[in-house]
């Protein structure tokens, strides 16, 4: 059996440790850098083989105002759905992320192999349905069908068709970079997050996690100075007549923008690749 993973990020990565884990043959295809990480972003457990569970900590969430308040700051009149973990969370055991990111690195970058994905997108970042495909110079390239599955941890609108539909809310972000100098300027609390739905507040959320700040503002808030554009996946419709080449049933999209679905962490991707090889190889 051999596996075709795209995208080396953490989630490109997990990926790959899965398929390590069972002994299953696999080439990670992508541009053959480390992905940034901005902020305050942590796993919600260990994986074996990468993090144990006592490297744990413990992280607390500050909720202000009530979930609905939250949710309608955050994503706007047109998402009802799930806003977890954070709608009555309080605290729970974080792992860090950057950590397990440069353990995974060593272990799997000399099988990464330098390539980058073509897309549609424009300089707006909108598709241009008249030009082909993608999956099409993909399969090309690397080869597809010599592959029993392929593991597409890059954001699923990249292979977006026009029947599909894809669900997601957007807003501001700034998180600590160290590397490039940049910090959050304001004081936060070590391992906690604040989820602020006060609509009297200009941020909707501010959290320090193992000493790195992130803020966050709802889309309707003027771009605050050094803050990013931030697309926050929400929900991923398949059309009933699916034309998508990549939607194939050799593939296996995972990841919160591989999926395009919320409520997804990193981790999962561990999970949800191992479940899919331990069905391929029970025939």
């Amino acid at each position: 059996m051999r596996v075709a993973i795209l995208g080396c990020g953490p989630t490109g990565l997990f990926a790959a440790h899965a398929c390590a884990e069972a002994k299953i043959r696999f080439d990670i295809f992508s541009k053959k850098r480390k992905s940034e990480l901005f902020g305050s972003q942590y796993l919600h457990e260990p994986v074996p083989g990468i993090m144990d569970y006592t490297e744990g900590e413990q992280v607390r969430y500050v909720n202000i105002g009530t979930p609905e308040q939250y949710r309608r700051k955050t994503h706007g009149k047109y998402w009802d759905g799930i806003i977890a973990p954070e709608d009555f969370e309080t605290e729970h055991i974080a792992w860090n992320i950057r950590e397990a990111y440069d353990r995974l690195w060593r272990a799997y970058a000399d099988q990464i192999h330098d390539y980058e994905i073509s897309t549609r997108f424009d300089a707006e970042g909108k598709i241009d349905f008249d030009r082909k495909h993608p999956y099409w110079r993909v399969a090309y390239d690397l080869d597809i069908n010599d592959y029993d599955l392929v593991v597409s941890t890059v954001p699923r609108n990249i292979w977006a068709t026009e029947r599909e539909e894809y669900i997601y809310s957007t807003g501001w972000a700034l998180g600590d970079a160290p590397e490039k100098g940049v910090f959050v300027p304001i004081q936060a609390t070590d391992m906690t997050i604040e989820c602020n739905g006060d609509p009297g507040v200009p941020y909707n959320r501010l959290s320090k996690v193992f000493g790195y700040t992130t803020m966050e503002w709802p889309a309707h808030m003027e771009k605050p100075v050094g803050a990013s554009k931030l697309i926050k996946p929400l929900k991923y419709k398949k059309p009933i007549l699916d034309v998508n080449p990549a939607n194939d049933e050799r593939w296996l999209h995972v990841g919160r923008y591989g999926q395009w679905q919320k409520g997804i962490v990193t981790t999962d991707a561990y999970k949800s690749v191992s479940r899919q090889l331990a069905k391929l190889l029970r025939g």
